[in-house]
């Protein structure tokens, strides 16, 4: 089925910081680095492997669920030779109407007290990047932004994180609220609302 998710898994893959490098590293040139900022982690890495979330298109009815799947978080090096030691999350979310190997991956690493961010597509397409500093969003990319207050199916977020696809899809719009998840998708013709969740 052709869902809410079918794009997501090809525009959205939330990714943050640098892909591990596993080369060792003389201690004297190890830069050690701040813990992922909880900011992101409210928003983008509050749950754990079982949670799932239940999305229906206000325009069809139709409904699809995302799975999260392959949470780790714990610490390691990063960067050139390895000599970035920091925390470092990562996991995907699957929707059990497409390819598992698909999906939205997110990553996160922190540097000095930032948490460095990019979004992108598994097909290689991307967002941008952004920081998180202090619990805010201190450099905005193309189509971020944080909205005050939304309402989805009768329920008021507030503080929500707004995505939108500025490269790939553009018009793609994406809601994440602290604490819950992705809680929208607007364009391609659909409105996918969360209608109900589970976190882990």
């Amino acid at each position: 089925m052709r869902n809410l998710f079918h794009s997501v898994w090809r525009l959205v893959t939330l990714a943050v910081g640098l892909a591990a490098c596993h080369r060792p590293c003389p201690e004297r040139k190890r830069n050690y680095l701040a813990p992922v900022d909880s900011a992101f982690t409210a928003y983008f890495a509050a749950y754990g492997n079982g949670s799932y979330w239940v999305y229906e298109d206000s325009l069809t009815a139709r409904r699809d669920t995302l799975f999260l799947v392959d949470y780790a978080r714990n610490y390691s090096d990063f960067g050139e030779g390895g000599c970035e030691y920091g925390e470092g999350i990562y996991y995907r979310l699957v929707s059990d109407t497409t390819d598992e190997r698909a999906g939205i991956r997110v990553r996160a690493n922190g540097y000095g007290n930032d948490t460095g961010a990019s979004v992108g597509a598994a097909t290689g397409g991307s967002y941008g990047s952004f920081q998180i500093r202090d619990g805010r969003f201190v450099v905005s990319l193309p189509g971020l932004s944080v909205r005050e207050e939304l309402t989805v199916k009768g329920t008021v977020y507030r503080q929500v994180v707004r995505l939108e696809s500025s490269s790939l899809r553009p018009g793609i719009v994406f809601y994440w609220a602290r604490q819950v998840g992705l809680v929208r998708r607007e364009g391609g013709g659909s409105v996918y609302n969360l209608i109900t969740y589970h976190h882990q």
